[in-house]
């Protein structure tokens, strides 16, 4: 993940937007105030996604428990 300064991104968003969208990059921006992070929307439903599914150990568990019946059955 490129870190790269609000000014640079201010230049040319678009320029940094595509490459999100189409590439599916991300970028951390360095502001004054603080970092944040730009990343497609689909990638961040997959982290919260994965966030949701691993967020106890009773999840965590029956996925553990379907992948080795998976591996078991190929």
């Amino acid at each position: 993940m490129k870190t790269i300064a609000f000014s640079e991104f201010n230049k040319n968003p678009d320029k940094f937007l595509n490459a999100i969208n189409k590439q599916k990059n991300s970028f951390i921006l360095s502001r004054p105030e603080g970092k944040v992070v730009l990343l497609d929307f689909d990638e961040y439903n997959a982290l919260q996604e994965t966030l949701y599914l691993t967020s106890t150990f009773a999840n965590q568990r029956r996925l553990e428990d379907s992948l080795a019946e998976m591996k078991g059955n190929l």
